[in-house]
Parts: structure tokens; C-alpha cells; sequence
């Protein structure tokens, strides 16, 4: 785990929402600060196809003979790898925290399979192993400096 082995404490604190690769990046850090209601989006890997970008998933259960030419076919089949790729980074990733297989499962399932790429899951559900409300102080801060970024 390249995190542990820099000797430094990564904490992730989320005020709001990490949406998609906000979601990704969350996985390997040990400790989550957020708000009680603050959200991460689910990992639902889009593709583009002709000129639109398209849900993975919605795109291999198109069974229509008429929609599947060589180049949806190929884009598909590149898409199951990327789902299978997806799914091992996020079992990689929870492996670290001592989660029974079951656990992992259902999680994964829940960030990859369960929800579309805009709906929200609340991270205190969702990775209750490493969340901490965060404090009022805290989240006055976070947001100030934000404000100043812009």
C-alpha cells in the first residue's frame, strides 16, 4: 500500500461529495472526515460511443442484433474488462481494511453494480469502517478554503 509505506497519515475529508473518480481516489485512505450527509457516487465506468459516452453496463445488455455493429461490439467487450479491472482495484482496496469477504462484496456490488453513475450513497454508510463525522470548526475551515481556491 503506497500510502502507508510514505510514513504520512492521509486523512480524506469530503464536505460535500466525491462523485466517480472522487469515489476512487477515497478507497485506499484510511480515514474519511464528511458531513453527515455528504455522499460519494457510485463507479459506473462510462464510454464514449460515437459522439456520447455511455454506461459500461447499460452498454452490454443491449441485446438488439440491429444496435450491435463490430465497433459496439468491440467498445463492449473492452468495457468487461474495464468492469473486471474496476472490480479488482476496489476489492484491492478494501482488502486493506481487514473486511470479511462478504463485506467486500456487498460493497462492491454497491459502488459498482447497484446504483447509476449520478446517484449518491452516503459515505457513512458506505464506508462506515473509516468514517468520522466531521466538526463544525473543521467544515467552516474546509469550506473557506475552498472559497479561496476558486
Amino acid at each position: 500500500d503506497m500510502l502507508n509505506d510514505c510514513g504520512v497519515e492521509i486523512i480524506g475529508v469530503i464536505p460535500t461529495y466525491a462523485m466517480s473518480g472522487g469515489t476512487l481516489i477515497t478507497l485506499p485512505i484510511k480515514k474519511l472526515i464528511a458531513t453527515e450527509h455528504a455522499v460519494c457516487g457510485p463507479l459506473d465506468p462510462q464510454i464514449q460511443y460515437g459522439r456520447y459516452f455511455y454506461s459500461i453496463r447499460d452498454m452490454i445488455k443491449v441485446k438488439n442484433d440491429a444496435l450491435v455493429t463490430e465497433e459496439f461490439a468491440t467498445i463492449t467487450e473492452t468495457g468487461k474488462r474495464q468492469l473486471s479491472e474496476m472490480r479488482n482495484t476496489i476489492k484491492s482496496y478494501l482488502k486493506e481494511f481487514d473486511l470479511d469477504k462478504q463485506t467486500v462484496s456487498r460493497l462492491t456490488t454497491k459502488l459498482l453494480d447497484a446504483h447509476s453513475h449520478g446517484h449518491g450513497l452516503r459515505i457513512k454508510d458506505i464506508f462506515q469502517f473509516k468514517y468520522e463525522k466531521i466538526s463544525d470548526e473543521l467544515y467552516d475551515d474546509v469550506m473557506t478554503l475552498i472559497k479561496l481556491s476558486k
